[in-house]
């Protein structure tokens, strides 16, 4: 801990197999952080896309809604029998 004290334990040395586990280990604790990082930021941009698609919807509709709206402000009378009758909107 500090160097006030003396050590009372020896010092070990680890032997070449063991600092190539610890290195393997090391990697993949680092590997499985990274992984749930990365499923953590998936999941957040999934949300974010469903959200961005219902706000597309949305949109949709009031344009189609917008569009019919003019449409039927520019319709002028029928003059003629034979003309083709403003579309119905929803």
């Amino acid at each position: 801990m500090g160097g006030a004290f003396p050590s009372t334990t020896p010092t070990r040395k680890l032997r070449p197999q063991q600092k190539q586990a610890l290195r393997i280990l090391a990697w993949h604790v680092v590997s499985q952080l990274e992984l749930h990082h990365g499923s953590r930021e998936l999941g957040d941009v999934r949300r974010q896309n469903e959200q961005c698609k219902g706000d597309l919807e949305k949109s949709r509709a009031q344009l189609a809604a917008a569009r019919c709206e003019l449409a039927q402000r520019n319709a002028k009378p029928a003059a003629a029998p034979r003309a083709k009758p403003a579309k119905r909107c929803k």
